[in-house]
């Protein structure tokens, strides 16, 4: 019968890996090459590091986003738009009618507007959160 191992690292105390083997000489041996603590449990689930008292705690990690990211999402909520306002400017330089109606397009502009905005206000928050792709923070406020 299998037993469930999780392998941390002896100086960080961060979990490198989670396993189920029968072979307990091996996991000794691997233990003992690598600087390794092994601890047995099912580690499989969640995050774990080796607490302050030797045994493993579950804790939950710091999830850190960047201002890049945000931008980065609001660069690819823009382009999803790009052509339809391409479509109406080339619609509109060649004289031709518009397939949008002009409220139409004043709304496709106000819209990415928002997510200007948006990304604006959520790169301002310190720290920016790490759910900050839910669509509650694109809305317009």
């Amino acid at each position: 019968m299998n037993q469930h191992f999780g392998v941390f690292d002896a100086e960080s105390g961060a979990l490198l890996s989670a396993f189920s083997t029968n072979d307990l000489h091996q996991v000794g041996i691997q233990s003992q090459m690598n600087r390794q603590v092994v601890l047995e449990g099912d580690f499989s689930q969640g995050h774990w590091r080796i607490g302050p008292d030797g045994w493993p705690e579950s804790f939950e990690p710091i999830v850190v986003v960047t201002a890049d990211e945000v931008k980065a999402l609001a660069a690819r909520l823009l382009r999803e738009t790009d052509w339809q306002v391409t479509r109406h400017r080339d619609e509109v330089d060649a004289a031709q009618p518009t397939s949008l109606t002009a409220e139409a397009y004043a709304g496709l502009l106000d819209a990415r507007q928002a997510i200007r905005d948006a990304s604006n206000r959520i790169e301002a928050m310190d720290p920016i959160p790490a759910d900050f792709r839910n669509p509650s923070y694109w809305s317009a406020s």
